[in-house]
Parts: structure tokens; sequence; C-alpha cells
């Protein structure tokens, strides 16, 4: 037996006007989500923009022209690139300094400082990156040794060396004070003398206790 399916029935104006209520807000809803994900873009996209690197910013990273005091190298600052920027996600700071020679030459040198909005974060912080560094040279077929003994600063810090199956090649160095992480690794020379790291970093990390991040913008 074929059974007919009755005739829908038009909704009575109370059902009607709901259901023009729903679609009303979930098109007013999607609008905001859309202007709220626009503004989010622009925003990060702000945050990525180029800032003007003046002489302050310079002052609190550690650079390869410090190490011509103690090994003799073609410095190039062709080889230099620097760069400042504002996370919106996250709301940190982060000051960066890269050497990085053409081809082999050594050395090579990157150095960073990261400002958090809280000792909390910036204990995490300190925490990632230390992991982090440790993990890419790990990818490079090199281990990082841990030996605070030879370099100690702030509330925290990580001194290590970095070694391959030929021996030493480089050091690494993580340390934070306050919401303040500082962060360093150098390959093609290393430092096994508490004065001699001392020499090279101490005069860039005393600056950090002054240091205030600037946002000009490049035009």
């Amino acid at each position: 037996m074929t059974e007919l399916i009755p005739p829908q029935q038009p909704p009575s104006p109370q059902t009607k006007g709901t259901s023009k209520k729903v679609i009303f807000w979930i098109v007013f809803g999607l609008i905001i989500m859309m202007a709220g994900f626009s503004a989010l873009v622009i925003v990060a996209i702000y945050a990525q923009s180029e800032y003007i690197i003046d002489t302050k910013d310079k002052a609190v990273l550690v650079k390869a022209k410090d190490l011509r005091s103690f090994i003799t190298f073609t410095y190039n600052p062709s080889y230099e690139h620097y760069k400042k920027k504002w996370e919106y996600m996250d709301q940190t700071y982060t000051l960066s300094y890269e050497y990085e020679p053409k081809g082999e030459k050594l050395p090579i040198l990157s150095s960073e400082l990261v400002i958090h909005t809280s000792t909390g974060d910036a204990i995490i912080g300190e925490g990632l990156q230390w992991h982090g560094m440790g993990l890419g040279i790990k990818i490079v077929s090199a281990q990082v040794t841990t030996n605070n003994k030879i370099f100690k600063w702030g509330d925290s810090s990580r001194w290590g060396l970095i070694s391959n199956k030929h021996g030493p090649i480089g050091n690494v160095f993580v340390a934070r004070k306050g919401n303040k992480v500082f962060s360093m690794y150098i390959v093609g020379v290393y430092f096994a003398d508490k004065k001699h790291a001392s020499d090279f970093l101490l005069p860039t990390l005393k600056r950090l206790d002054t240091y205030k991040p600037s946002y000009k913008k490049k035009q």
C-alpha cells in the first residue's frame, strides 16, 4: 500500500517570526565573527611589521664584532641581520640578531631578547627556549653538555657546550631576569674559561636592566 505524505502546513506566525529571528542572529553573529577575524588579521600584520633598530636595541644583543677581542676572523657587517617584532597573540616583544657568513665560513652567532608580560610567562619561555635550541642542535648531529659553572647570570641561567664527533664546536646560553629572557648560541668558537665567557657576555647583559623597547615603524 502506498502511503501519501500529507502536505506540509505553513508555519504559524509565531514560528515564522522565530525562524526569521534565528536567521537574523546567525547572520549577525557571522558578521561579527568576520569583523573580529579581519581585525585580528590586521593586528597580526601590524605586529609583524618591521620596526626601526636603533643603537639601544643593538646594545642589548651580543654580536659577531664582540668576538674580535677573543679570536681573529674577517668580520663582515653584510652578514648581520637584525629583527624586531611584537607578537599580538602572546603580547611578547622580540629583538634578535644573526651573523651568518656565506658558505662554510665561521663563526656563526645568534642572540635574542624576549620580553614577556609576566615573570611566570618568562619562566616558561626560558625552558622552552633551552629545550628548543637543544633539539635544533641534535638535528644537526651535535649535542649539548650543560655546565653552569662557566657562567651564570640573572634569576636563572643555563650554559652549555656544543660538541659533535670532532669535539667542541660552540656554546649555547639561555638566561632569565624578571620577565626578560636572553639567549645566545655560537658555532666556530667556544668558551671554556669563566673569565672569557664573562668578558664576552656581561657588558651586554648589564644593559638589560634599563632597556625599554621602542616601536618606531619603518617608513
